[in-house]
């Protein structure tokens, strides 16, 4: 099943379909009326992603610089992890969440410098994000990890994977950093 709305974050954005936390209450509305049962979402995995839009819709609504917005990812990641609770006592066991990818070079971002260059300051948004967001799954790992029935939360390193693609050469054509990412 899949309870995706792309577009969506922890918290409202600028899109209209519901963030995170009430796609999670229609799963537990689904469990509740008997939809699934405990014993069928043992076995399943849940995937939490996010892209970044609870970042995008601050810098919108209130002009942060991405620097500035340390304390919202840090809520950010909060959220996500108390996100993860509700799905756990449904009775899914294995959760597994995504790092954000690096943002310095998404065509939103470099659309201001007609896209003739990156912005760093968007990694180190990236970076501390996802060292938040480690640590957090980190703890709730140990925090879960209690009784008969372990349960499992993996962070899906999204980010180092698209920095290992951006990096990759193609012996036959430009580097695939340059077709990909738009490093220059």
């Amino acid at each position: 099943m899949n309870f995706a709305y792309d577009g969506k974050g922890v918290f409202n954005t600028l899109e209209k379909p519901p963030n995170m936390s009430t796609q999670i209450s229609f799963f537990q509305q689904l469990r509740q009326q008997k939809w699934y049962t405990k014993q069928e979402l043992n076995p399943s995995i849940a995937l939490l992603s996010l892209a970044g839009n609870d970042y995008g819709t601050s810098v919108v609504n209130h002009g942060n610089n991405p620097k500035d917005l340390s304390d919202l990812s840090k809520l950010v990641v909060n959220q996500l992890a108390d996100n993860i609770k509700p799905i756990l006592s449904l009775g899914v066991r294995k959760t597994s969440v995504t790092t954000i990818h690096p943002l310095r070079c998404l065509p939103q971002i470099t659309v201001y410098s007609s896209w003739n260059s990156c912005n760093q300051d968007w990694n180190l948004l990236s970076n501390f994000h996802n060292q938040q967001l480690w640590q957090r799954m980190q703890s709730l790992n140990t925090t879960f990890q209690t009784g008969q029935k372990k349960n499992v939360i993996v962070v899906l390193d999204l980010y180092c994977v698209s920095v290992r693609i951006c990096k990759a050469k193609d012996h036959n054509r430009k580097s695939i950093e340059a077709l990909l990412c738009w490093y220059k």
